[in-house]
């Protein structure tokens, strides 16, 4: 069907809920419009529960105050070898947006695995899934854009249905 540009990514969602095409749990959503401000760290290898509290303590040091206006998220990169350090990816963004999203969300109703404020991220996710053997499950993904919103199914290690909804 078609869209205008009057309809809001809440009545768009919806709609894709009644029609069947869009699971309530398990979506992964990413915010085309969510700024955002990505960092590499390298921190010496240490075990995870110990690294949050260094990325935190890193975070605080860049902002010089961690805000409750900021929400932030980390990732540890694939370590190759015996490396003695770690390279990991800290992404900071308004709280305030993603509040708006898990709102928005919430109010369809559907309840996100992830929400992302990396497009790319999503997509790298639905890659993963497609090259993955024995993958029976079906996976939608859904992109909010600025002036567009995607959606991609996946189902049985392929891709079922790629929907632009401009």
């Amino acid at each position: 069907g078609s869209i205008s540009g009057e309809e809001t990514a809440a009545q768009i969602l919806s709609a894709l809920r009644a029609e069947k095409l869009l699971p309530e749990r398990g979506v992964r959503v990413a915010l085309g419009t969510q700024p955002t401000q990505i960092r590499t760290h390298s921190f010496p290898r240490m075990p995870r529960r110990e690294l949050e509290g260094v990325v935190r303590d890193a975070v605080q040091k860049d902002l010089e105050v961690l805000s409750e206006e900021m929400s932030f998220a980390w990732q540890p990169l694939a370590v190759r070898g015996q490396k003695k350090r770690l390279s990991v990816v800290v992404a900071l963004t308004p709280r305030e947006g993603v509040d708006d999203a898990l709102r928005m969300l919430e109010s369809v109703p559907l309840d996100p695995e992830l929400l992302t404020s990396s497009s790319l991220a999503l997509f790298g996710h639905v890659r993963s899934h497609a090259g993955a053997k024995g993958t029976e499950a079906c996976v939608a993904v859904l992109h909010i854009g600025v002036d567009r919103m995607m959606l991609a199914v996946l189902e049985d290690g392929g891709f079922r249905l790629v929907r632009d909804l401009n």
